[in-house]
């Protein structure tokens, strides 16, 4: 799930539900490349410590998608009436669930 929440009812998410495989093995090496590449830079694999980690980092997700669904809330008349009103409280951190 993703969900995004601002002051003023201001919500959106998407949700998707389904079957999760863990890939481990020479079919995630392509794509987990392609995030390294793209957050780390390239010197930096010069490093022991951060080779021996990209080294380790060999794992992926599949996701079998069953179900899906969205929700935006931040046109709503409630969101518009918030805002016009200033009655919305902002936003407090909180900690993931354990």
């Amino acid at each position: 799930m993703l969900h995004d929440s601002r002051p003023g009812y201001e919500v959106c998410g998407a949700s998707i539900a389904g079957e999760v495989e863990l890939v481990r093995d020479a079919r995630t090496r392509g794509l987990v490349d392609l995030v390294h590449e793209r957050y780390v830079e390239p010197g930096s694999a010069d490093s022991p410590a951060v080779r021996a980690y990209l080294a380790s980092d060999d794992v992926a997700l599949r996701l079998l998608p069953r179900h899906a669904w969205t929700w935006d809330e931040r046109g709503s008349e409630a969101s518009n009436a918030l805002r016009a009103l200033g009655g919305a409280h902002p936003l407090v951190p909180t900690e993931p669930w354990p």
